[in-house]
């Protein structure tokens, strides 16, 4: 069924990095929506590169290798095959599907493939740079988006991919800090991070994959004092192997399976210990355990949830999210050499004093307090999928009016079936979606392309179905 121009429907996607410009690609390609508007709404960032592939420099590579790494659910060949016509035409196919290629030529692929499917495309695509504040539902279950500067879109549809959350700033006495020029809350942006005084150490909270990206930046504009990394562990993210890249995707089980692993966090934690004592390479066995992640997860009760979180997740974490092996190398040989000190601890505080920084903090199973002073605090600790205390203006004001409420965890956004936004009436909006990192909470694995492209193309089917259904009522 082809929707007639007098059904004409408004699309608005709202957050264009991946998930929000992938979700446009899906729709496109769908002949039986030609009649609809799609509006593609971003602010800050590069459509389609998001915060994640805007980077401009080759130190930041991709952590998933390029077999994996197809936008296309459809065709999970697509980036193995731009790969081939552009990366070193030297390369032997066998060996480049197992490579960690830099995230900017990532980035470069996300924006041929996008532009040519808009270019291609009988649908008509609305790129507009500009911030939204607020959705207003009216009585026809329609909605009217709000932009900054009072410009407004009347919406059929909408989807919400909002990608990477500001970070949570760390817990200190001194709010005041977050204030300073010497704190940088957004580890991505890249004038902020050319600022960053030269002749004075740094401090990094936090001491996985971003952590680590950023030491390498800072180190390659020639820091001359050595970058500290704060975590309440000290843990660094594990290095991918060979072995275990060329074995990733074979379907391996190693007898963990929805049914066998215990619903018990703490026991399925040993069950997949034992496992690893039975192979060569851990990995192998954590990587096993990806198809079946999000299944697992949400079979879990509320109280093994809190339990992971308590208990697991930063193991998990470190094992789960690895480096490319040339940057694992890279991060060791600054470890080794001092120029980059791990620390195990917790903040206290942070006070400035003209240009500097001054760093109250305990050692992990310590009670002194320790003192450091650097010019520069840069927070690498991750989104922060708390709602009340999120700064994106959209969301806030959402969160403000009902629109959107947390989740059972007490975080990120209600959803039913996953995608469609539930308010604060309990009521499901049926047209309107989320996708994207903010879905965490509810789904776990959540941040890696093999699962985004995935959520890409079943929010697309799901406004293709919901408009096409829609518009067979109204002609009968």
């Amino acid at each position: 069924m082809k929707i007639e121009n007098h059904q004409l429907k408004n699309i608005v996607i709202i957050g264009c990095g991946f998930s929000g410009a992938l979700t446009c690609v899906n729709l496109i390609k769908n002949q039986q929506l030609s009649n609809c508007n799609i509006y593609l709404i971003e602010k800050k960032n590069e459509i389609p590169k998001g915060l994640a592939y805007s980077t401009d420099t080759n130190l930041h590579l991709l952590n998933v290798p390029v077999k994996n790494m197809s936008a296309l659910e459809a065709d999970q060949n697509d980036f193995l095959e731009y790969c081939r016509l552009k990366w070193d035409k030297k390369c032997n196919i066998d060996e480049l599907k197992n490579y960690y290629l830099p995230r900017a030529f990532y980035g470069d692929y996300l924006k041929e493939l996008v532009n040519e499917s808009i270019k291609n495309s009988q649908i008509k695509v609305n790129l507009i740079k500009n911030e939204v504040l607020n959705i207003i539902p009216d009585l026809q279950n329609n909605y009217k988006v709000i932009l900054a500067k009072g410009d407004t879109i009347n919406a059929n549809y909408i989807v919400m991919a909002p990608g990477n959350l500001d970070y949570g700033n760390p817990h200190i006495t001194n709010k005041d800090f977050f204030n300073s020029p010497l704190y940088v809350q957004n580890p991505w942006d890249k004038a902020r991070l050319a600022k960053v005084n030269k002749n004075e150490a740094v401090l990094i909270i936090g001491t996985a994959q971003t952590a680590i990206d950023i030491a390498l930046v800072l180190n390659d504009q020639g820091l001359k004092q050595p970058i500290y990394m704060m975590s309440r562990h000290g843990l660094v993210s594990q290095p991918h192997t060979q072995e275990a890249t060329q074995a990733m995707g074979t379907g391996q089980s190693f007898g963990l399976t929805l049914d066998t692993l215990s619903k018990n966090i703490l026991t399925a934690l040993k069950q997949v210990r034992s496992a690893i004592t039975k192979v060569k390479d851990w990995r192998l066995v954590i990587d096993s355990l990806r198809p079946i992640t999000q299944a697992y997860w949400a079979s879990l009760t509320l109280t093994e949830k809190h339990r992971f979180t308590r208990h697991v997740q930063v193991i998990w974490d470190i094992h789960r999210h690895r480096l490319a092996m040339v940057v694992a190398r890279d991060i060791d040989k600054l470890i080794k050499n001092q120029s980059v000190k791990i620390l195990a601890g917790r903040l206290v505080n942070i006070t400035q004093t003209n240009n500097l920084a001054h760093i109250q903090y305990k050692l992990r199973h310590h009670d002194s307090i320790e003192e450091l002073t650097v010019g520069t605090v840069i927070n690498c600790t991750g989104p922060n999928f708390n709602l009340n205390s999120l700064t994106n203006p959209l969301l806030k004001n959402l969160s403000k009016d009902g629109f959107i409420v947390p989740n059972e965890l007490g975080v990120s956004i209600k959803t039913d079936n996953i995608y469609n936004v539930v308010n604060s009436k309990n009521e499901v909006l049926k047209n309107v979606f989320v996708l994207g990192p903010i879905l965490k909470p509810q789904l776990f694995e959540t941040v890696a392309i093999p699962e985004l492209r995935k959520q890409t193309q079943i929010v697309a089917n799901k406004v293709k179905d919901l408009i096409l259904e829609e518009v067979k009522i109204t002609a009968n």
